[in-house]
């Protein structure tokens, strides 16, 4: 589902806009246009099952990793796809495990 515009800036003679996608990845990103977007920020679900949001199919429930990343490889085709040629990912994956003081060390620069 694509949720409306949330906010918007107009600056310097280019209108900007927001918007929120949610539900299913691919199929929400199928109705973005290609190369619209100059931003995705994304927090996916870690693989092992550490969260089931109850949806059939859902990342981060594979019985391996091979899988996981496979569709998170799906997942991120789908947004090259809508990303400009200078747009960014912004990907948030592993703080739980860099938290648990299992990630060598926790805080970056920490000796």
């Amino acid at each position: 589902m694509i949720g409306r515009p949330i906010g918007g800036h107009a600056g310097a003679g280019v209108g900007l806009s927001w918007r929120v996608v949610t539900g299913d990845a691919i199929a929400g990103l199928a109705s973005v246009p290609a190369a619209s977007a100059r931003c995705c920020v994304t927090s996916p679900p870690y693989w092992g099952g550490l969260r089931d949001y109850g949806h059939a199919g859902q990342l981060g429930m594979e019985r391996d990793p091979a899988a996981y990343v496979a569709g998170m490889v799906a997942v991120f085709d789908a947004v090259g796809r809508c990303l400009t040629a200078d747009g960014t990912l912004w990907l948030n994956v592993g703080d739980v495990y860099a938290a648990s003081g299992m990630g060598g060390g926790g805080r970056l620069g920490a000796g």
